[in-house]
């Protein structure tokens, strides 16, 4: 009997469609649910820092990285059920910054597996739109993070549960990054503002630097 073994390349990309169904899972189902009072078991979210973990470990050859983001999104699961558990200022704090580390980190690693050489194919394409996705997460926690700072820094963003801030967050996040707008969540504190800006210009930036790049790849592969 033949010894089938998985090397790390040959899980990346399968690795990469479970990471994406799970962003889809958590940003469209799972942070609308929390935000209407839903409760959403603790083993769910165990399951997706897990599946998270494992892929970041599988598509990432540097062990620093790996440490940092590890220690990273524990820390964030940490600070955030600490802030289920008992709300404070320091708690919202901290649940806020550790996610804007922890998704900061996930971009970076995703960016190599997207803008790196090798074959064009769907688990590449399905990489660029995992990227897209982080990016709005990590904004969506950096609003949430300045709102704790600053006072009164949107308007529109009525206040209420921390599941529903999350929810207004990552829904103000995805409006900006797409340039869609609508208009009833307002930056009004200059750093918000500036990071909203920030967001939209890659937001228009990236399909056209993605593109760019997957057109450079597929002309080098079929040179060789």
């Amino acid at each position: 009997m033949r010894n089938i073994r998985l090397s790390p390349d040959r899980l990346r990309e399968p690795s990469l469609t479970a990471l994406l169904l799970t962003q889809i899972f958590v940003i469209f189902v799972a942070t609308p649910m929390a935000a209407t009072g839903y409760a959403i078991p603790w083993f769910v979210i165990g399951i997706v820092t897990l599946i998270t973990l494992t892929v970041i470990v599988i598509v990432s050859p540097n062990r620093r990285a790996l440490r940092t983001i590890f220690v990273a999104i524990v820390l964030s699961w940490i600070a955030t059920g600490a802030h289920e558990q008992q709300h404070s200022a320091l708690t919202a704090w901290l649940a806020a910054m550790t996610g804007v580390v922890a998704w900061s980190l996930v971009c970076a690693i995703v960016l190599r597996v997207v803008f790196g050489p090798g074959r064009v194919t769907i688990f590449r394409i399905q990489g660029a739109i995992i990227l897209y996705l982080a990016v709005a997460s990590m904004f969506a926690e950096f609003y949430r993070l300045i709102d704790f700072v600053t006072a009164h820094a949107f308007t529109g963003m009525a206040p209420g549960t921390d599941a529903a801030m999350v929810g207004a967050t990552t829904y103000f996040s995805l409006t900006t990054l797409t340039s869609t707008g609508y208009g009833d969540i307002v930056p009004v504190h200059p750093w918000a503002r500036s990071l909203a800006n920030f967001e939209a210009v890659i937001g228009q930036l990236y399909p056209a630097t993605v593109i760019a790049r997957l057109v450079t790849l597929q002309l080098e592969s079929r040179e060789h």
